[in-house]
């Protein structure tokens, strides 16, 4: 009796260690293909399926191809006419520091572009606008300069600093506007938009510099922005100039001294080197 209650207890243990291990090795399976891309799991607890990518505009620069846990799809509908269509929206995300042009570094390429209407070409830049609002849109998008510009397909927030320009408003975020477009031709390695959209910056970068102070934390931003985008445009001359005339200068909080001076220090390095490429702010030896 006691042989067979023994038999018994091995035979069902041997079952129970098959099946973990039958587990193990589907479990297992389940991650190498995740790892290799493969979107299509039996196992949707560990690993949700991720749909095929929507259909975005095809008339703006966009390289963000597909929705995962960083990028969702959501449905707009444009302010002139009511077109529905699909754009990615930027869901809960983390940024570990950011690169010398202000670009924050993320597992995505930042930013997503904006939702641009496909047939008007209208940024859509807030949830509701009102009447008046929407006929100073349409007439910006109506003229033949804006019609042109779109035919060209550009980067979202280009479309946006330029929409601005013709409406006269929201002049002191201009620079800030086409900075984000370097950011979305960098992610395109779209090279002439880049190059454009980055000497647009740097002008812009300019006329805000005029109207703000060394109190002012703009300030020290515009100061790395603008000799950095003539570093990454391979101006070497133009950017060590900027950073000779600007000398010593920190701002005079302790903080905020100690991490611009890790910037400027960065950007006198890489325009001595004549490097070109994004660089991390971060201090040396801190990778």
């Amino acid at each position: 009796m006691n042989r067979i209650f023994f038999l018994k207890t091995n035979f069902l243990t041997a079952v129970f260690i098959l099946a973990l291990i039958a587990a193990a090795c589907f479990f297992s399976t389940e991650v190498y293909a995740q790892e290799e891309g493969d979107q299509t799991y039996t196992n949707s607890t560990y690993f949700p399926e991720v749909p095929p990518p929507p259909e975005y505009n095809p008339h703006i620069l966009n390289c963000i191809d597909k929705e995962g846990y960083y990028i969702h799809v959501k449905e707009f509908s444009c302010p002139i006419d009511k077109e529905g269509f699909l754009a990615p929206e930027l869901g809960l995300h983390i940024t570990f520091g950011r690169n010398l042009d202000w670009e924050p570094e993320a597992h995505i390429g930042y930013p997503p572009p904006m939702p641009v209407c496909p047939t008007s070409g209208a940024v859509i830049t807030k949830p509701v606008y009102d009447e008046d609002e929407i006929e100073l849109l349409q007439m910006a998008v109506n003229t033949d300069e804006y019609k042109a510009l779109y035919a060209e397909k550009h980067a979202s927030y280009f479309l946006r600093a330029e929409l601005n320009r013709l409406l006269e408003t929201d002049a002191e975020n201009r620079w800030w506007y086409l900075l984000h477009a370097t950011w979305e031709a960098g992610h395109c390695n779209a090279k002439d938009k880049y190059r454009l959209y980055a000497l647009r910056t740097i002008d812009a970068a300019k006329a805000r510099l005029a109207q703000v102070s060394e109190t002012d934390n703009e300030y020290w931003v515009l100061n790395i922005i603008i000799p950095n985008l003539y570093r990454r445009t391979a101006n070497f001359t133009a950017a060590k100039e900027w950073l000779d005339e600007l000398g010593n200068k920190l701002p005079k909080d302790k903080q905020s001294r100690e991490s611009f001076a890790t910037a400027f220090e960065l950007l006198r390095t890489a325009v001595a080197k004549k490097r070109t490429g994004q660089i991390p702010m971060r201090a040396p030896g801190d990778d």
